[in-house]
């Protein structure tokens, strides 16, 4: 059997997209959601021309995340006016949860550590009835059922999952394959011999339901560095007088800025550095102290921003691309 790893759920809603067109302009304008997964999502209503490649901050309701253009769809295609995304920014995480029911103890512990150490969370319990507890509780990515049960009648709570938690996946675990009735195994959706190497669990939930952990959209982070080209001018004193320096940024957060200069400065000097950020119509000046130096590469630390001179550069670092950012996909 074949699995999709990331469902796509059809969501249609508005959204507020956010980055720089293919002329560097900044934008702000409301979208909507054709359908979303954990690690990407499908929109459409911009009418600023992107490219692949570009990045935009998504709000949806209080969820913000980073993502980068993969697509566009092409004028007269049924893709016209779409674009596809990709979650590019690394956020928290959860774990996927798994209820493992057998009723006996050794079993449990003998599967239940592989997949704890796979980072799958485990609950487990030792009857039927101990399983319908956990499902009325708590929502789960997928259960495991060991057969035969002998609290419960295992075709019967089989039919009540697949009733009331449809999208639920169900894997049945047993040694008595030959006596499992066939309307139980077509209901579940995957069977795994106990006599099997104790991977063959493992490897089947992964085929299921995907990696141990899913992805939350994240807020961007302001350690996270992001690629940006300006024009810069580091003014200095020297003996008393005052020093331009011309130069142009490499990467910009909210703490501070890189960037390559023509003439020397020394670590440890106070500085400031005027530019012009893309969403912005004036100029900042901001005080920074030189932090490193290698060869023409500076990188300065902003020292006592005011309010609104973060929110600038917060605002623009939302749509700019991290750098060293891992792959989610």
């Amino acid at each position: 059997m074949g699995y999709r790893r990331e469902q796509r759920i059809s969501l249609q809603i508005s959204a507020l997209v956010s980055g720089l067109d293919c002329r560097g302009r900044a934008f702000t304008q409301q979208a909507r959601t054709l359908d979303i997964s954990s690690g990407g999502a499908r929109i459409s209503g911009i009418t600023f021309e992107l490219e692949p490649g570009s990045i935009l901050s998504v709000q949806l309701a209080n969820r913000k995340a980073r993502f980068e253009v993969l697509w566009v769809g092409e004028t007269g295609t049924d893709r016209e006016g779409e674009i596809g995304l990709k979650c590019i920014e690394v956020g928290t995480s959860q774990k996927k949860r798994l209820p493992y029911v057998d009723d006996q103890e050794f079993e449990v512990e003998l599967r239940r550590g592989i997949m704890e150490a796979a980072g799958y969370e485990i609950e487990c319990a030792n009857s039927g009835r101990g399983a319908v507890d956990l499902l009325r509780n708590y929502p789960f990515d997928a259960v495991i059922l060991d057969y035969p049960l002998y609290d419960l009648d295992c075709g019967e709570l089989v039919e009540a999952i697949k009733l009331n938690l449809p999208g639920t996946k169900i894997i049945l675990l047993s040694i008595y394959s030959s006596t499992i009735p066939e309307p139980v195994l077509a209901l579940t959706d995957a069977f795994v011999h106990k006599g099997e190497p104790r991977q063959k669990l493992l490897a089947t939930i992964e085929e299921m339901i995907g990696p141990a952990t899913r992805l939350k959209w994240p807020l961007a982070r302001a350690s996270s560095r992001f690629a940006i080209r300006l024009a810069i001018e580091v003014k200095v004193f020297r003996d008393g007088l005052p020093l331009s320096i011309a130069g142009r940024s490499t990467d910009l957060n909210e703490t501070g800025m890189a960037a390559v200069l023509e003439q020397d400065l020394q670590p440890g000097e106070m500085v400031t550095l005027d530019f012009r950020l893309p969403n912005a119509d004036e100029m900042l000046a901001l005080r920074a102290t030189v932090r490193r130096r290698s060869g023409t590469q500076y990188g300065f630390e902003f020292v006592d921003l005011t309010a609104p001179q973060q929110l600038a550069i917060r605002a623009i670092c939302e749509v700019l691309p991290p750098i060293n950012v891992p792959q989610l996909m």
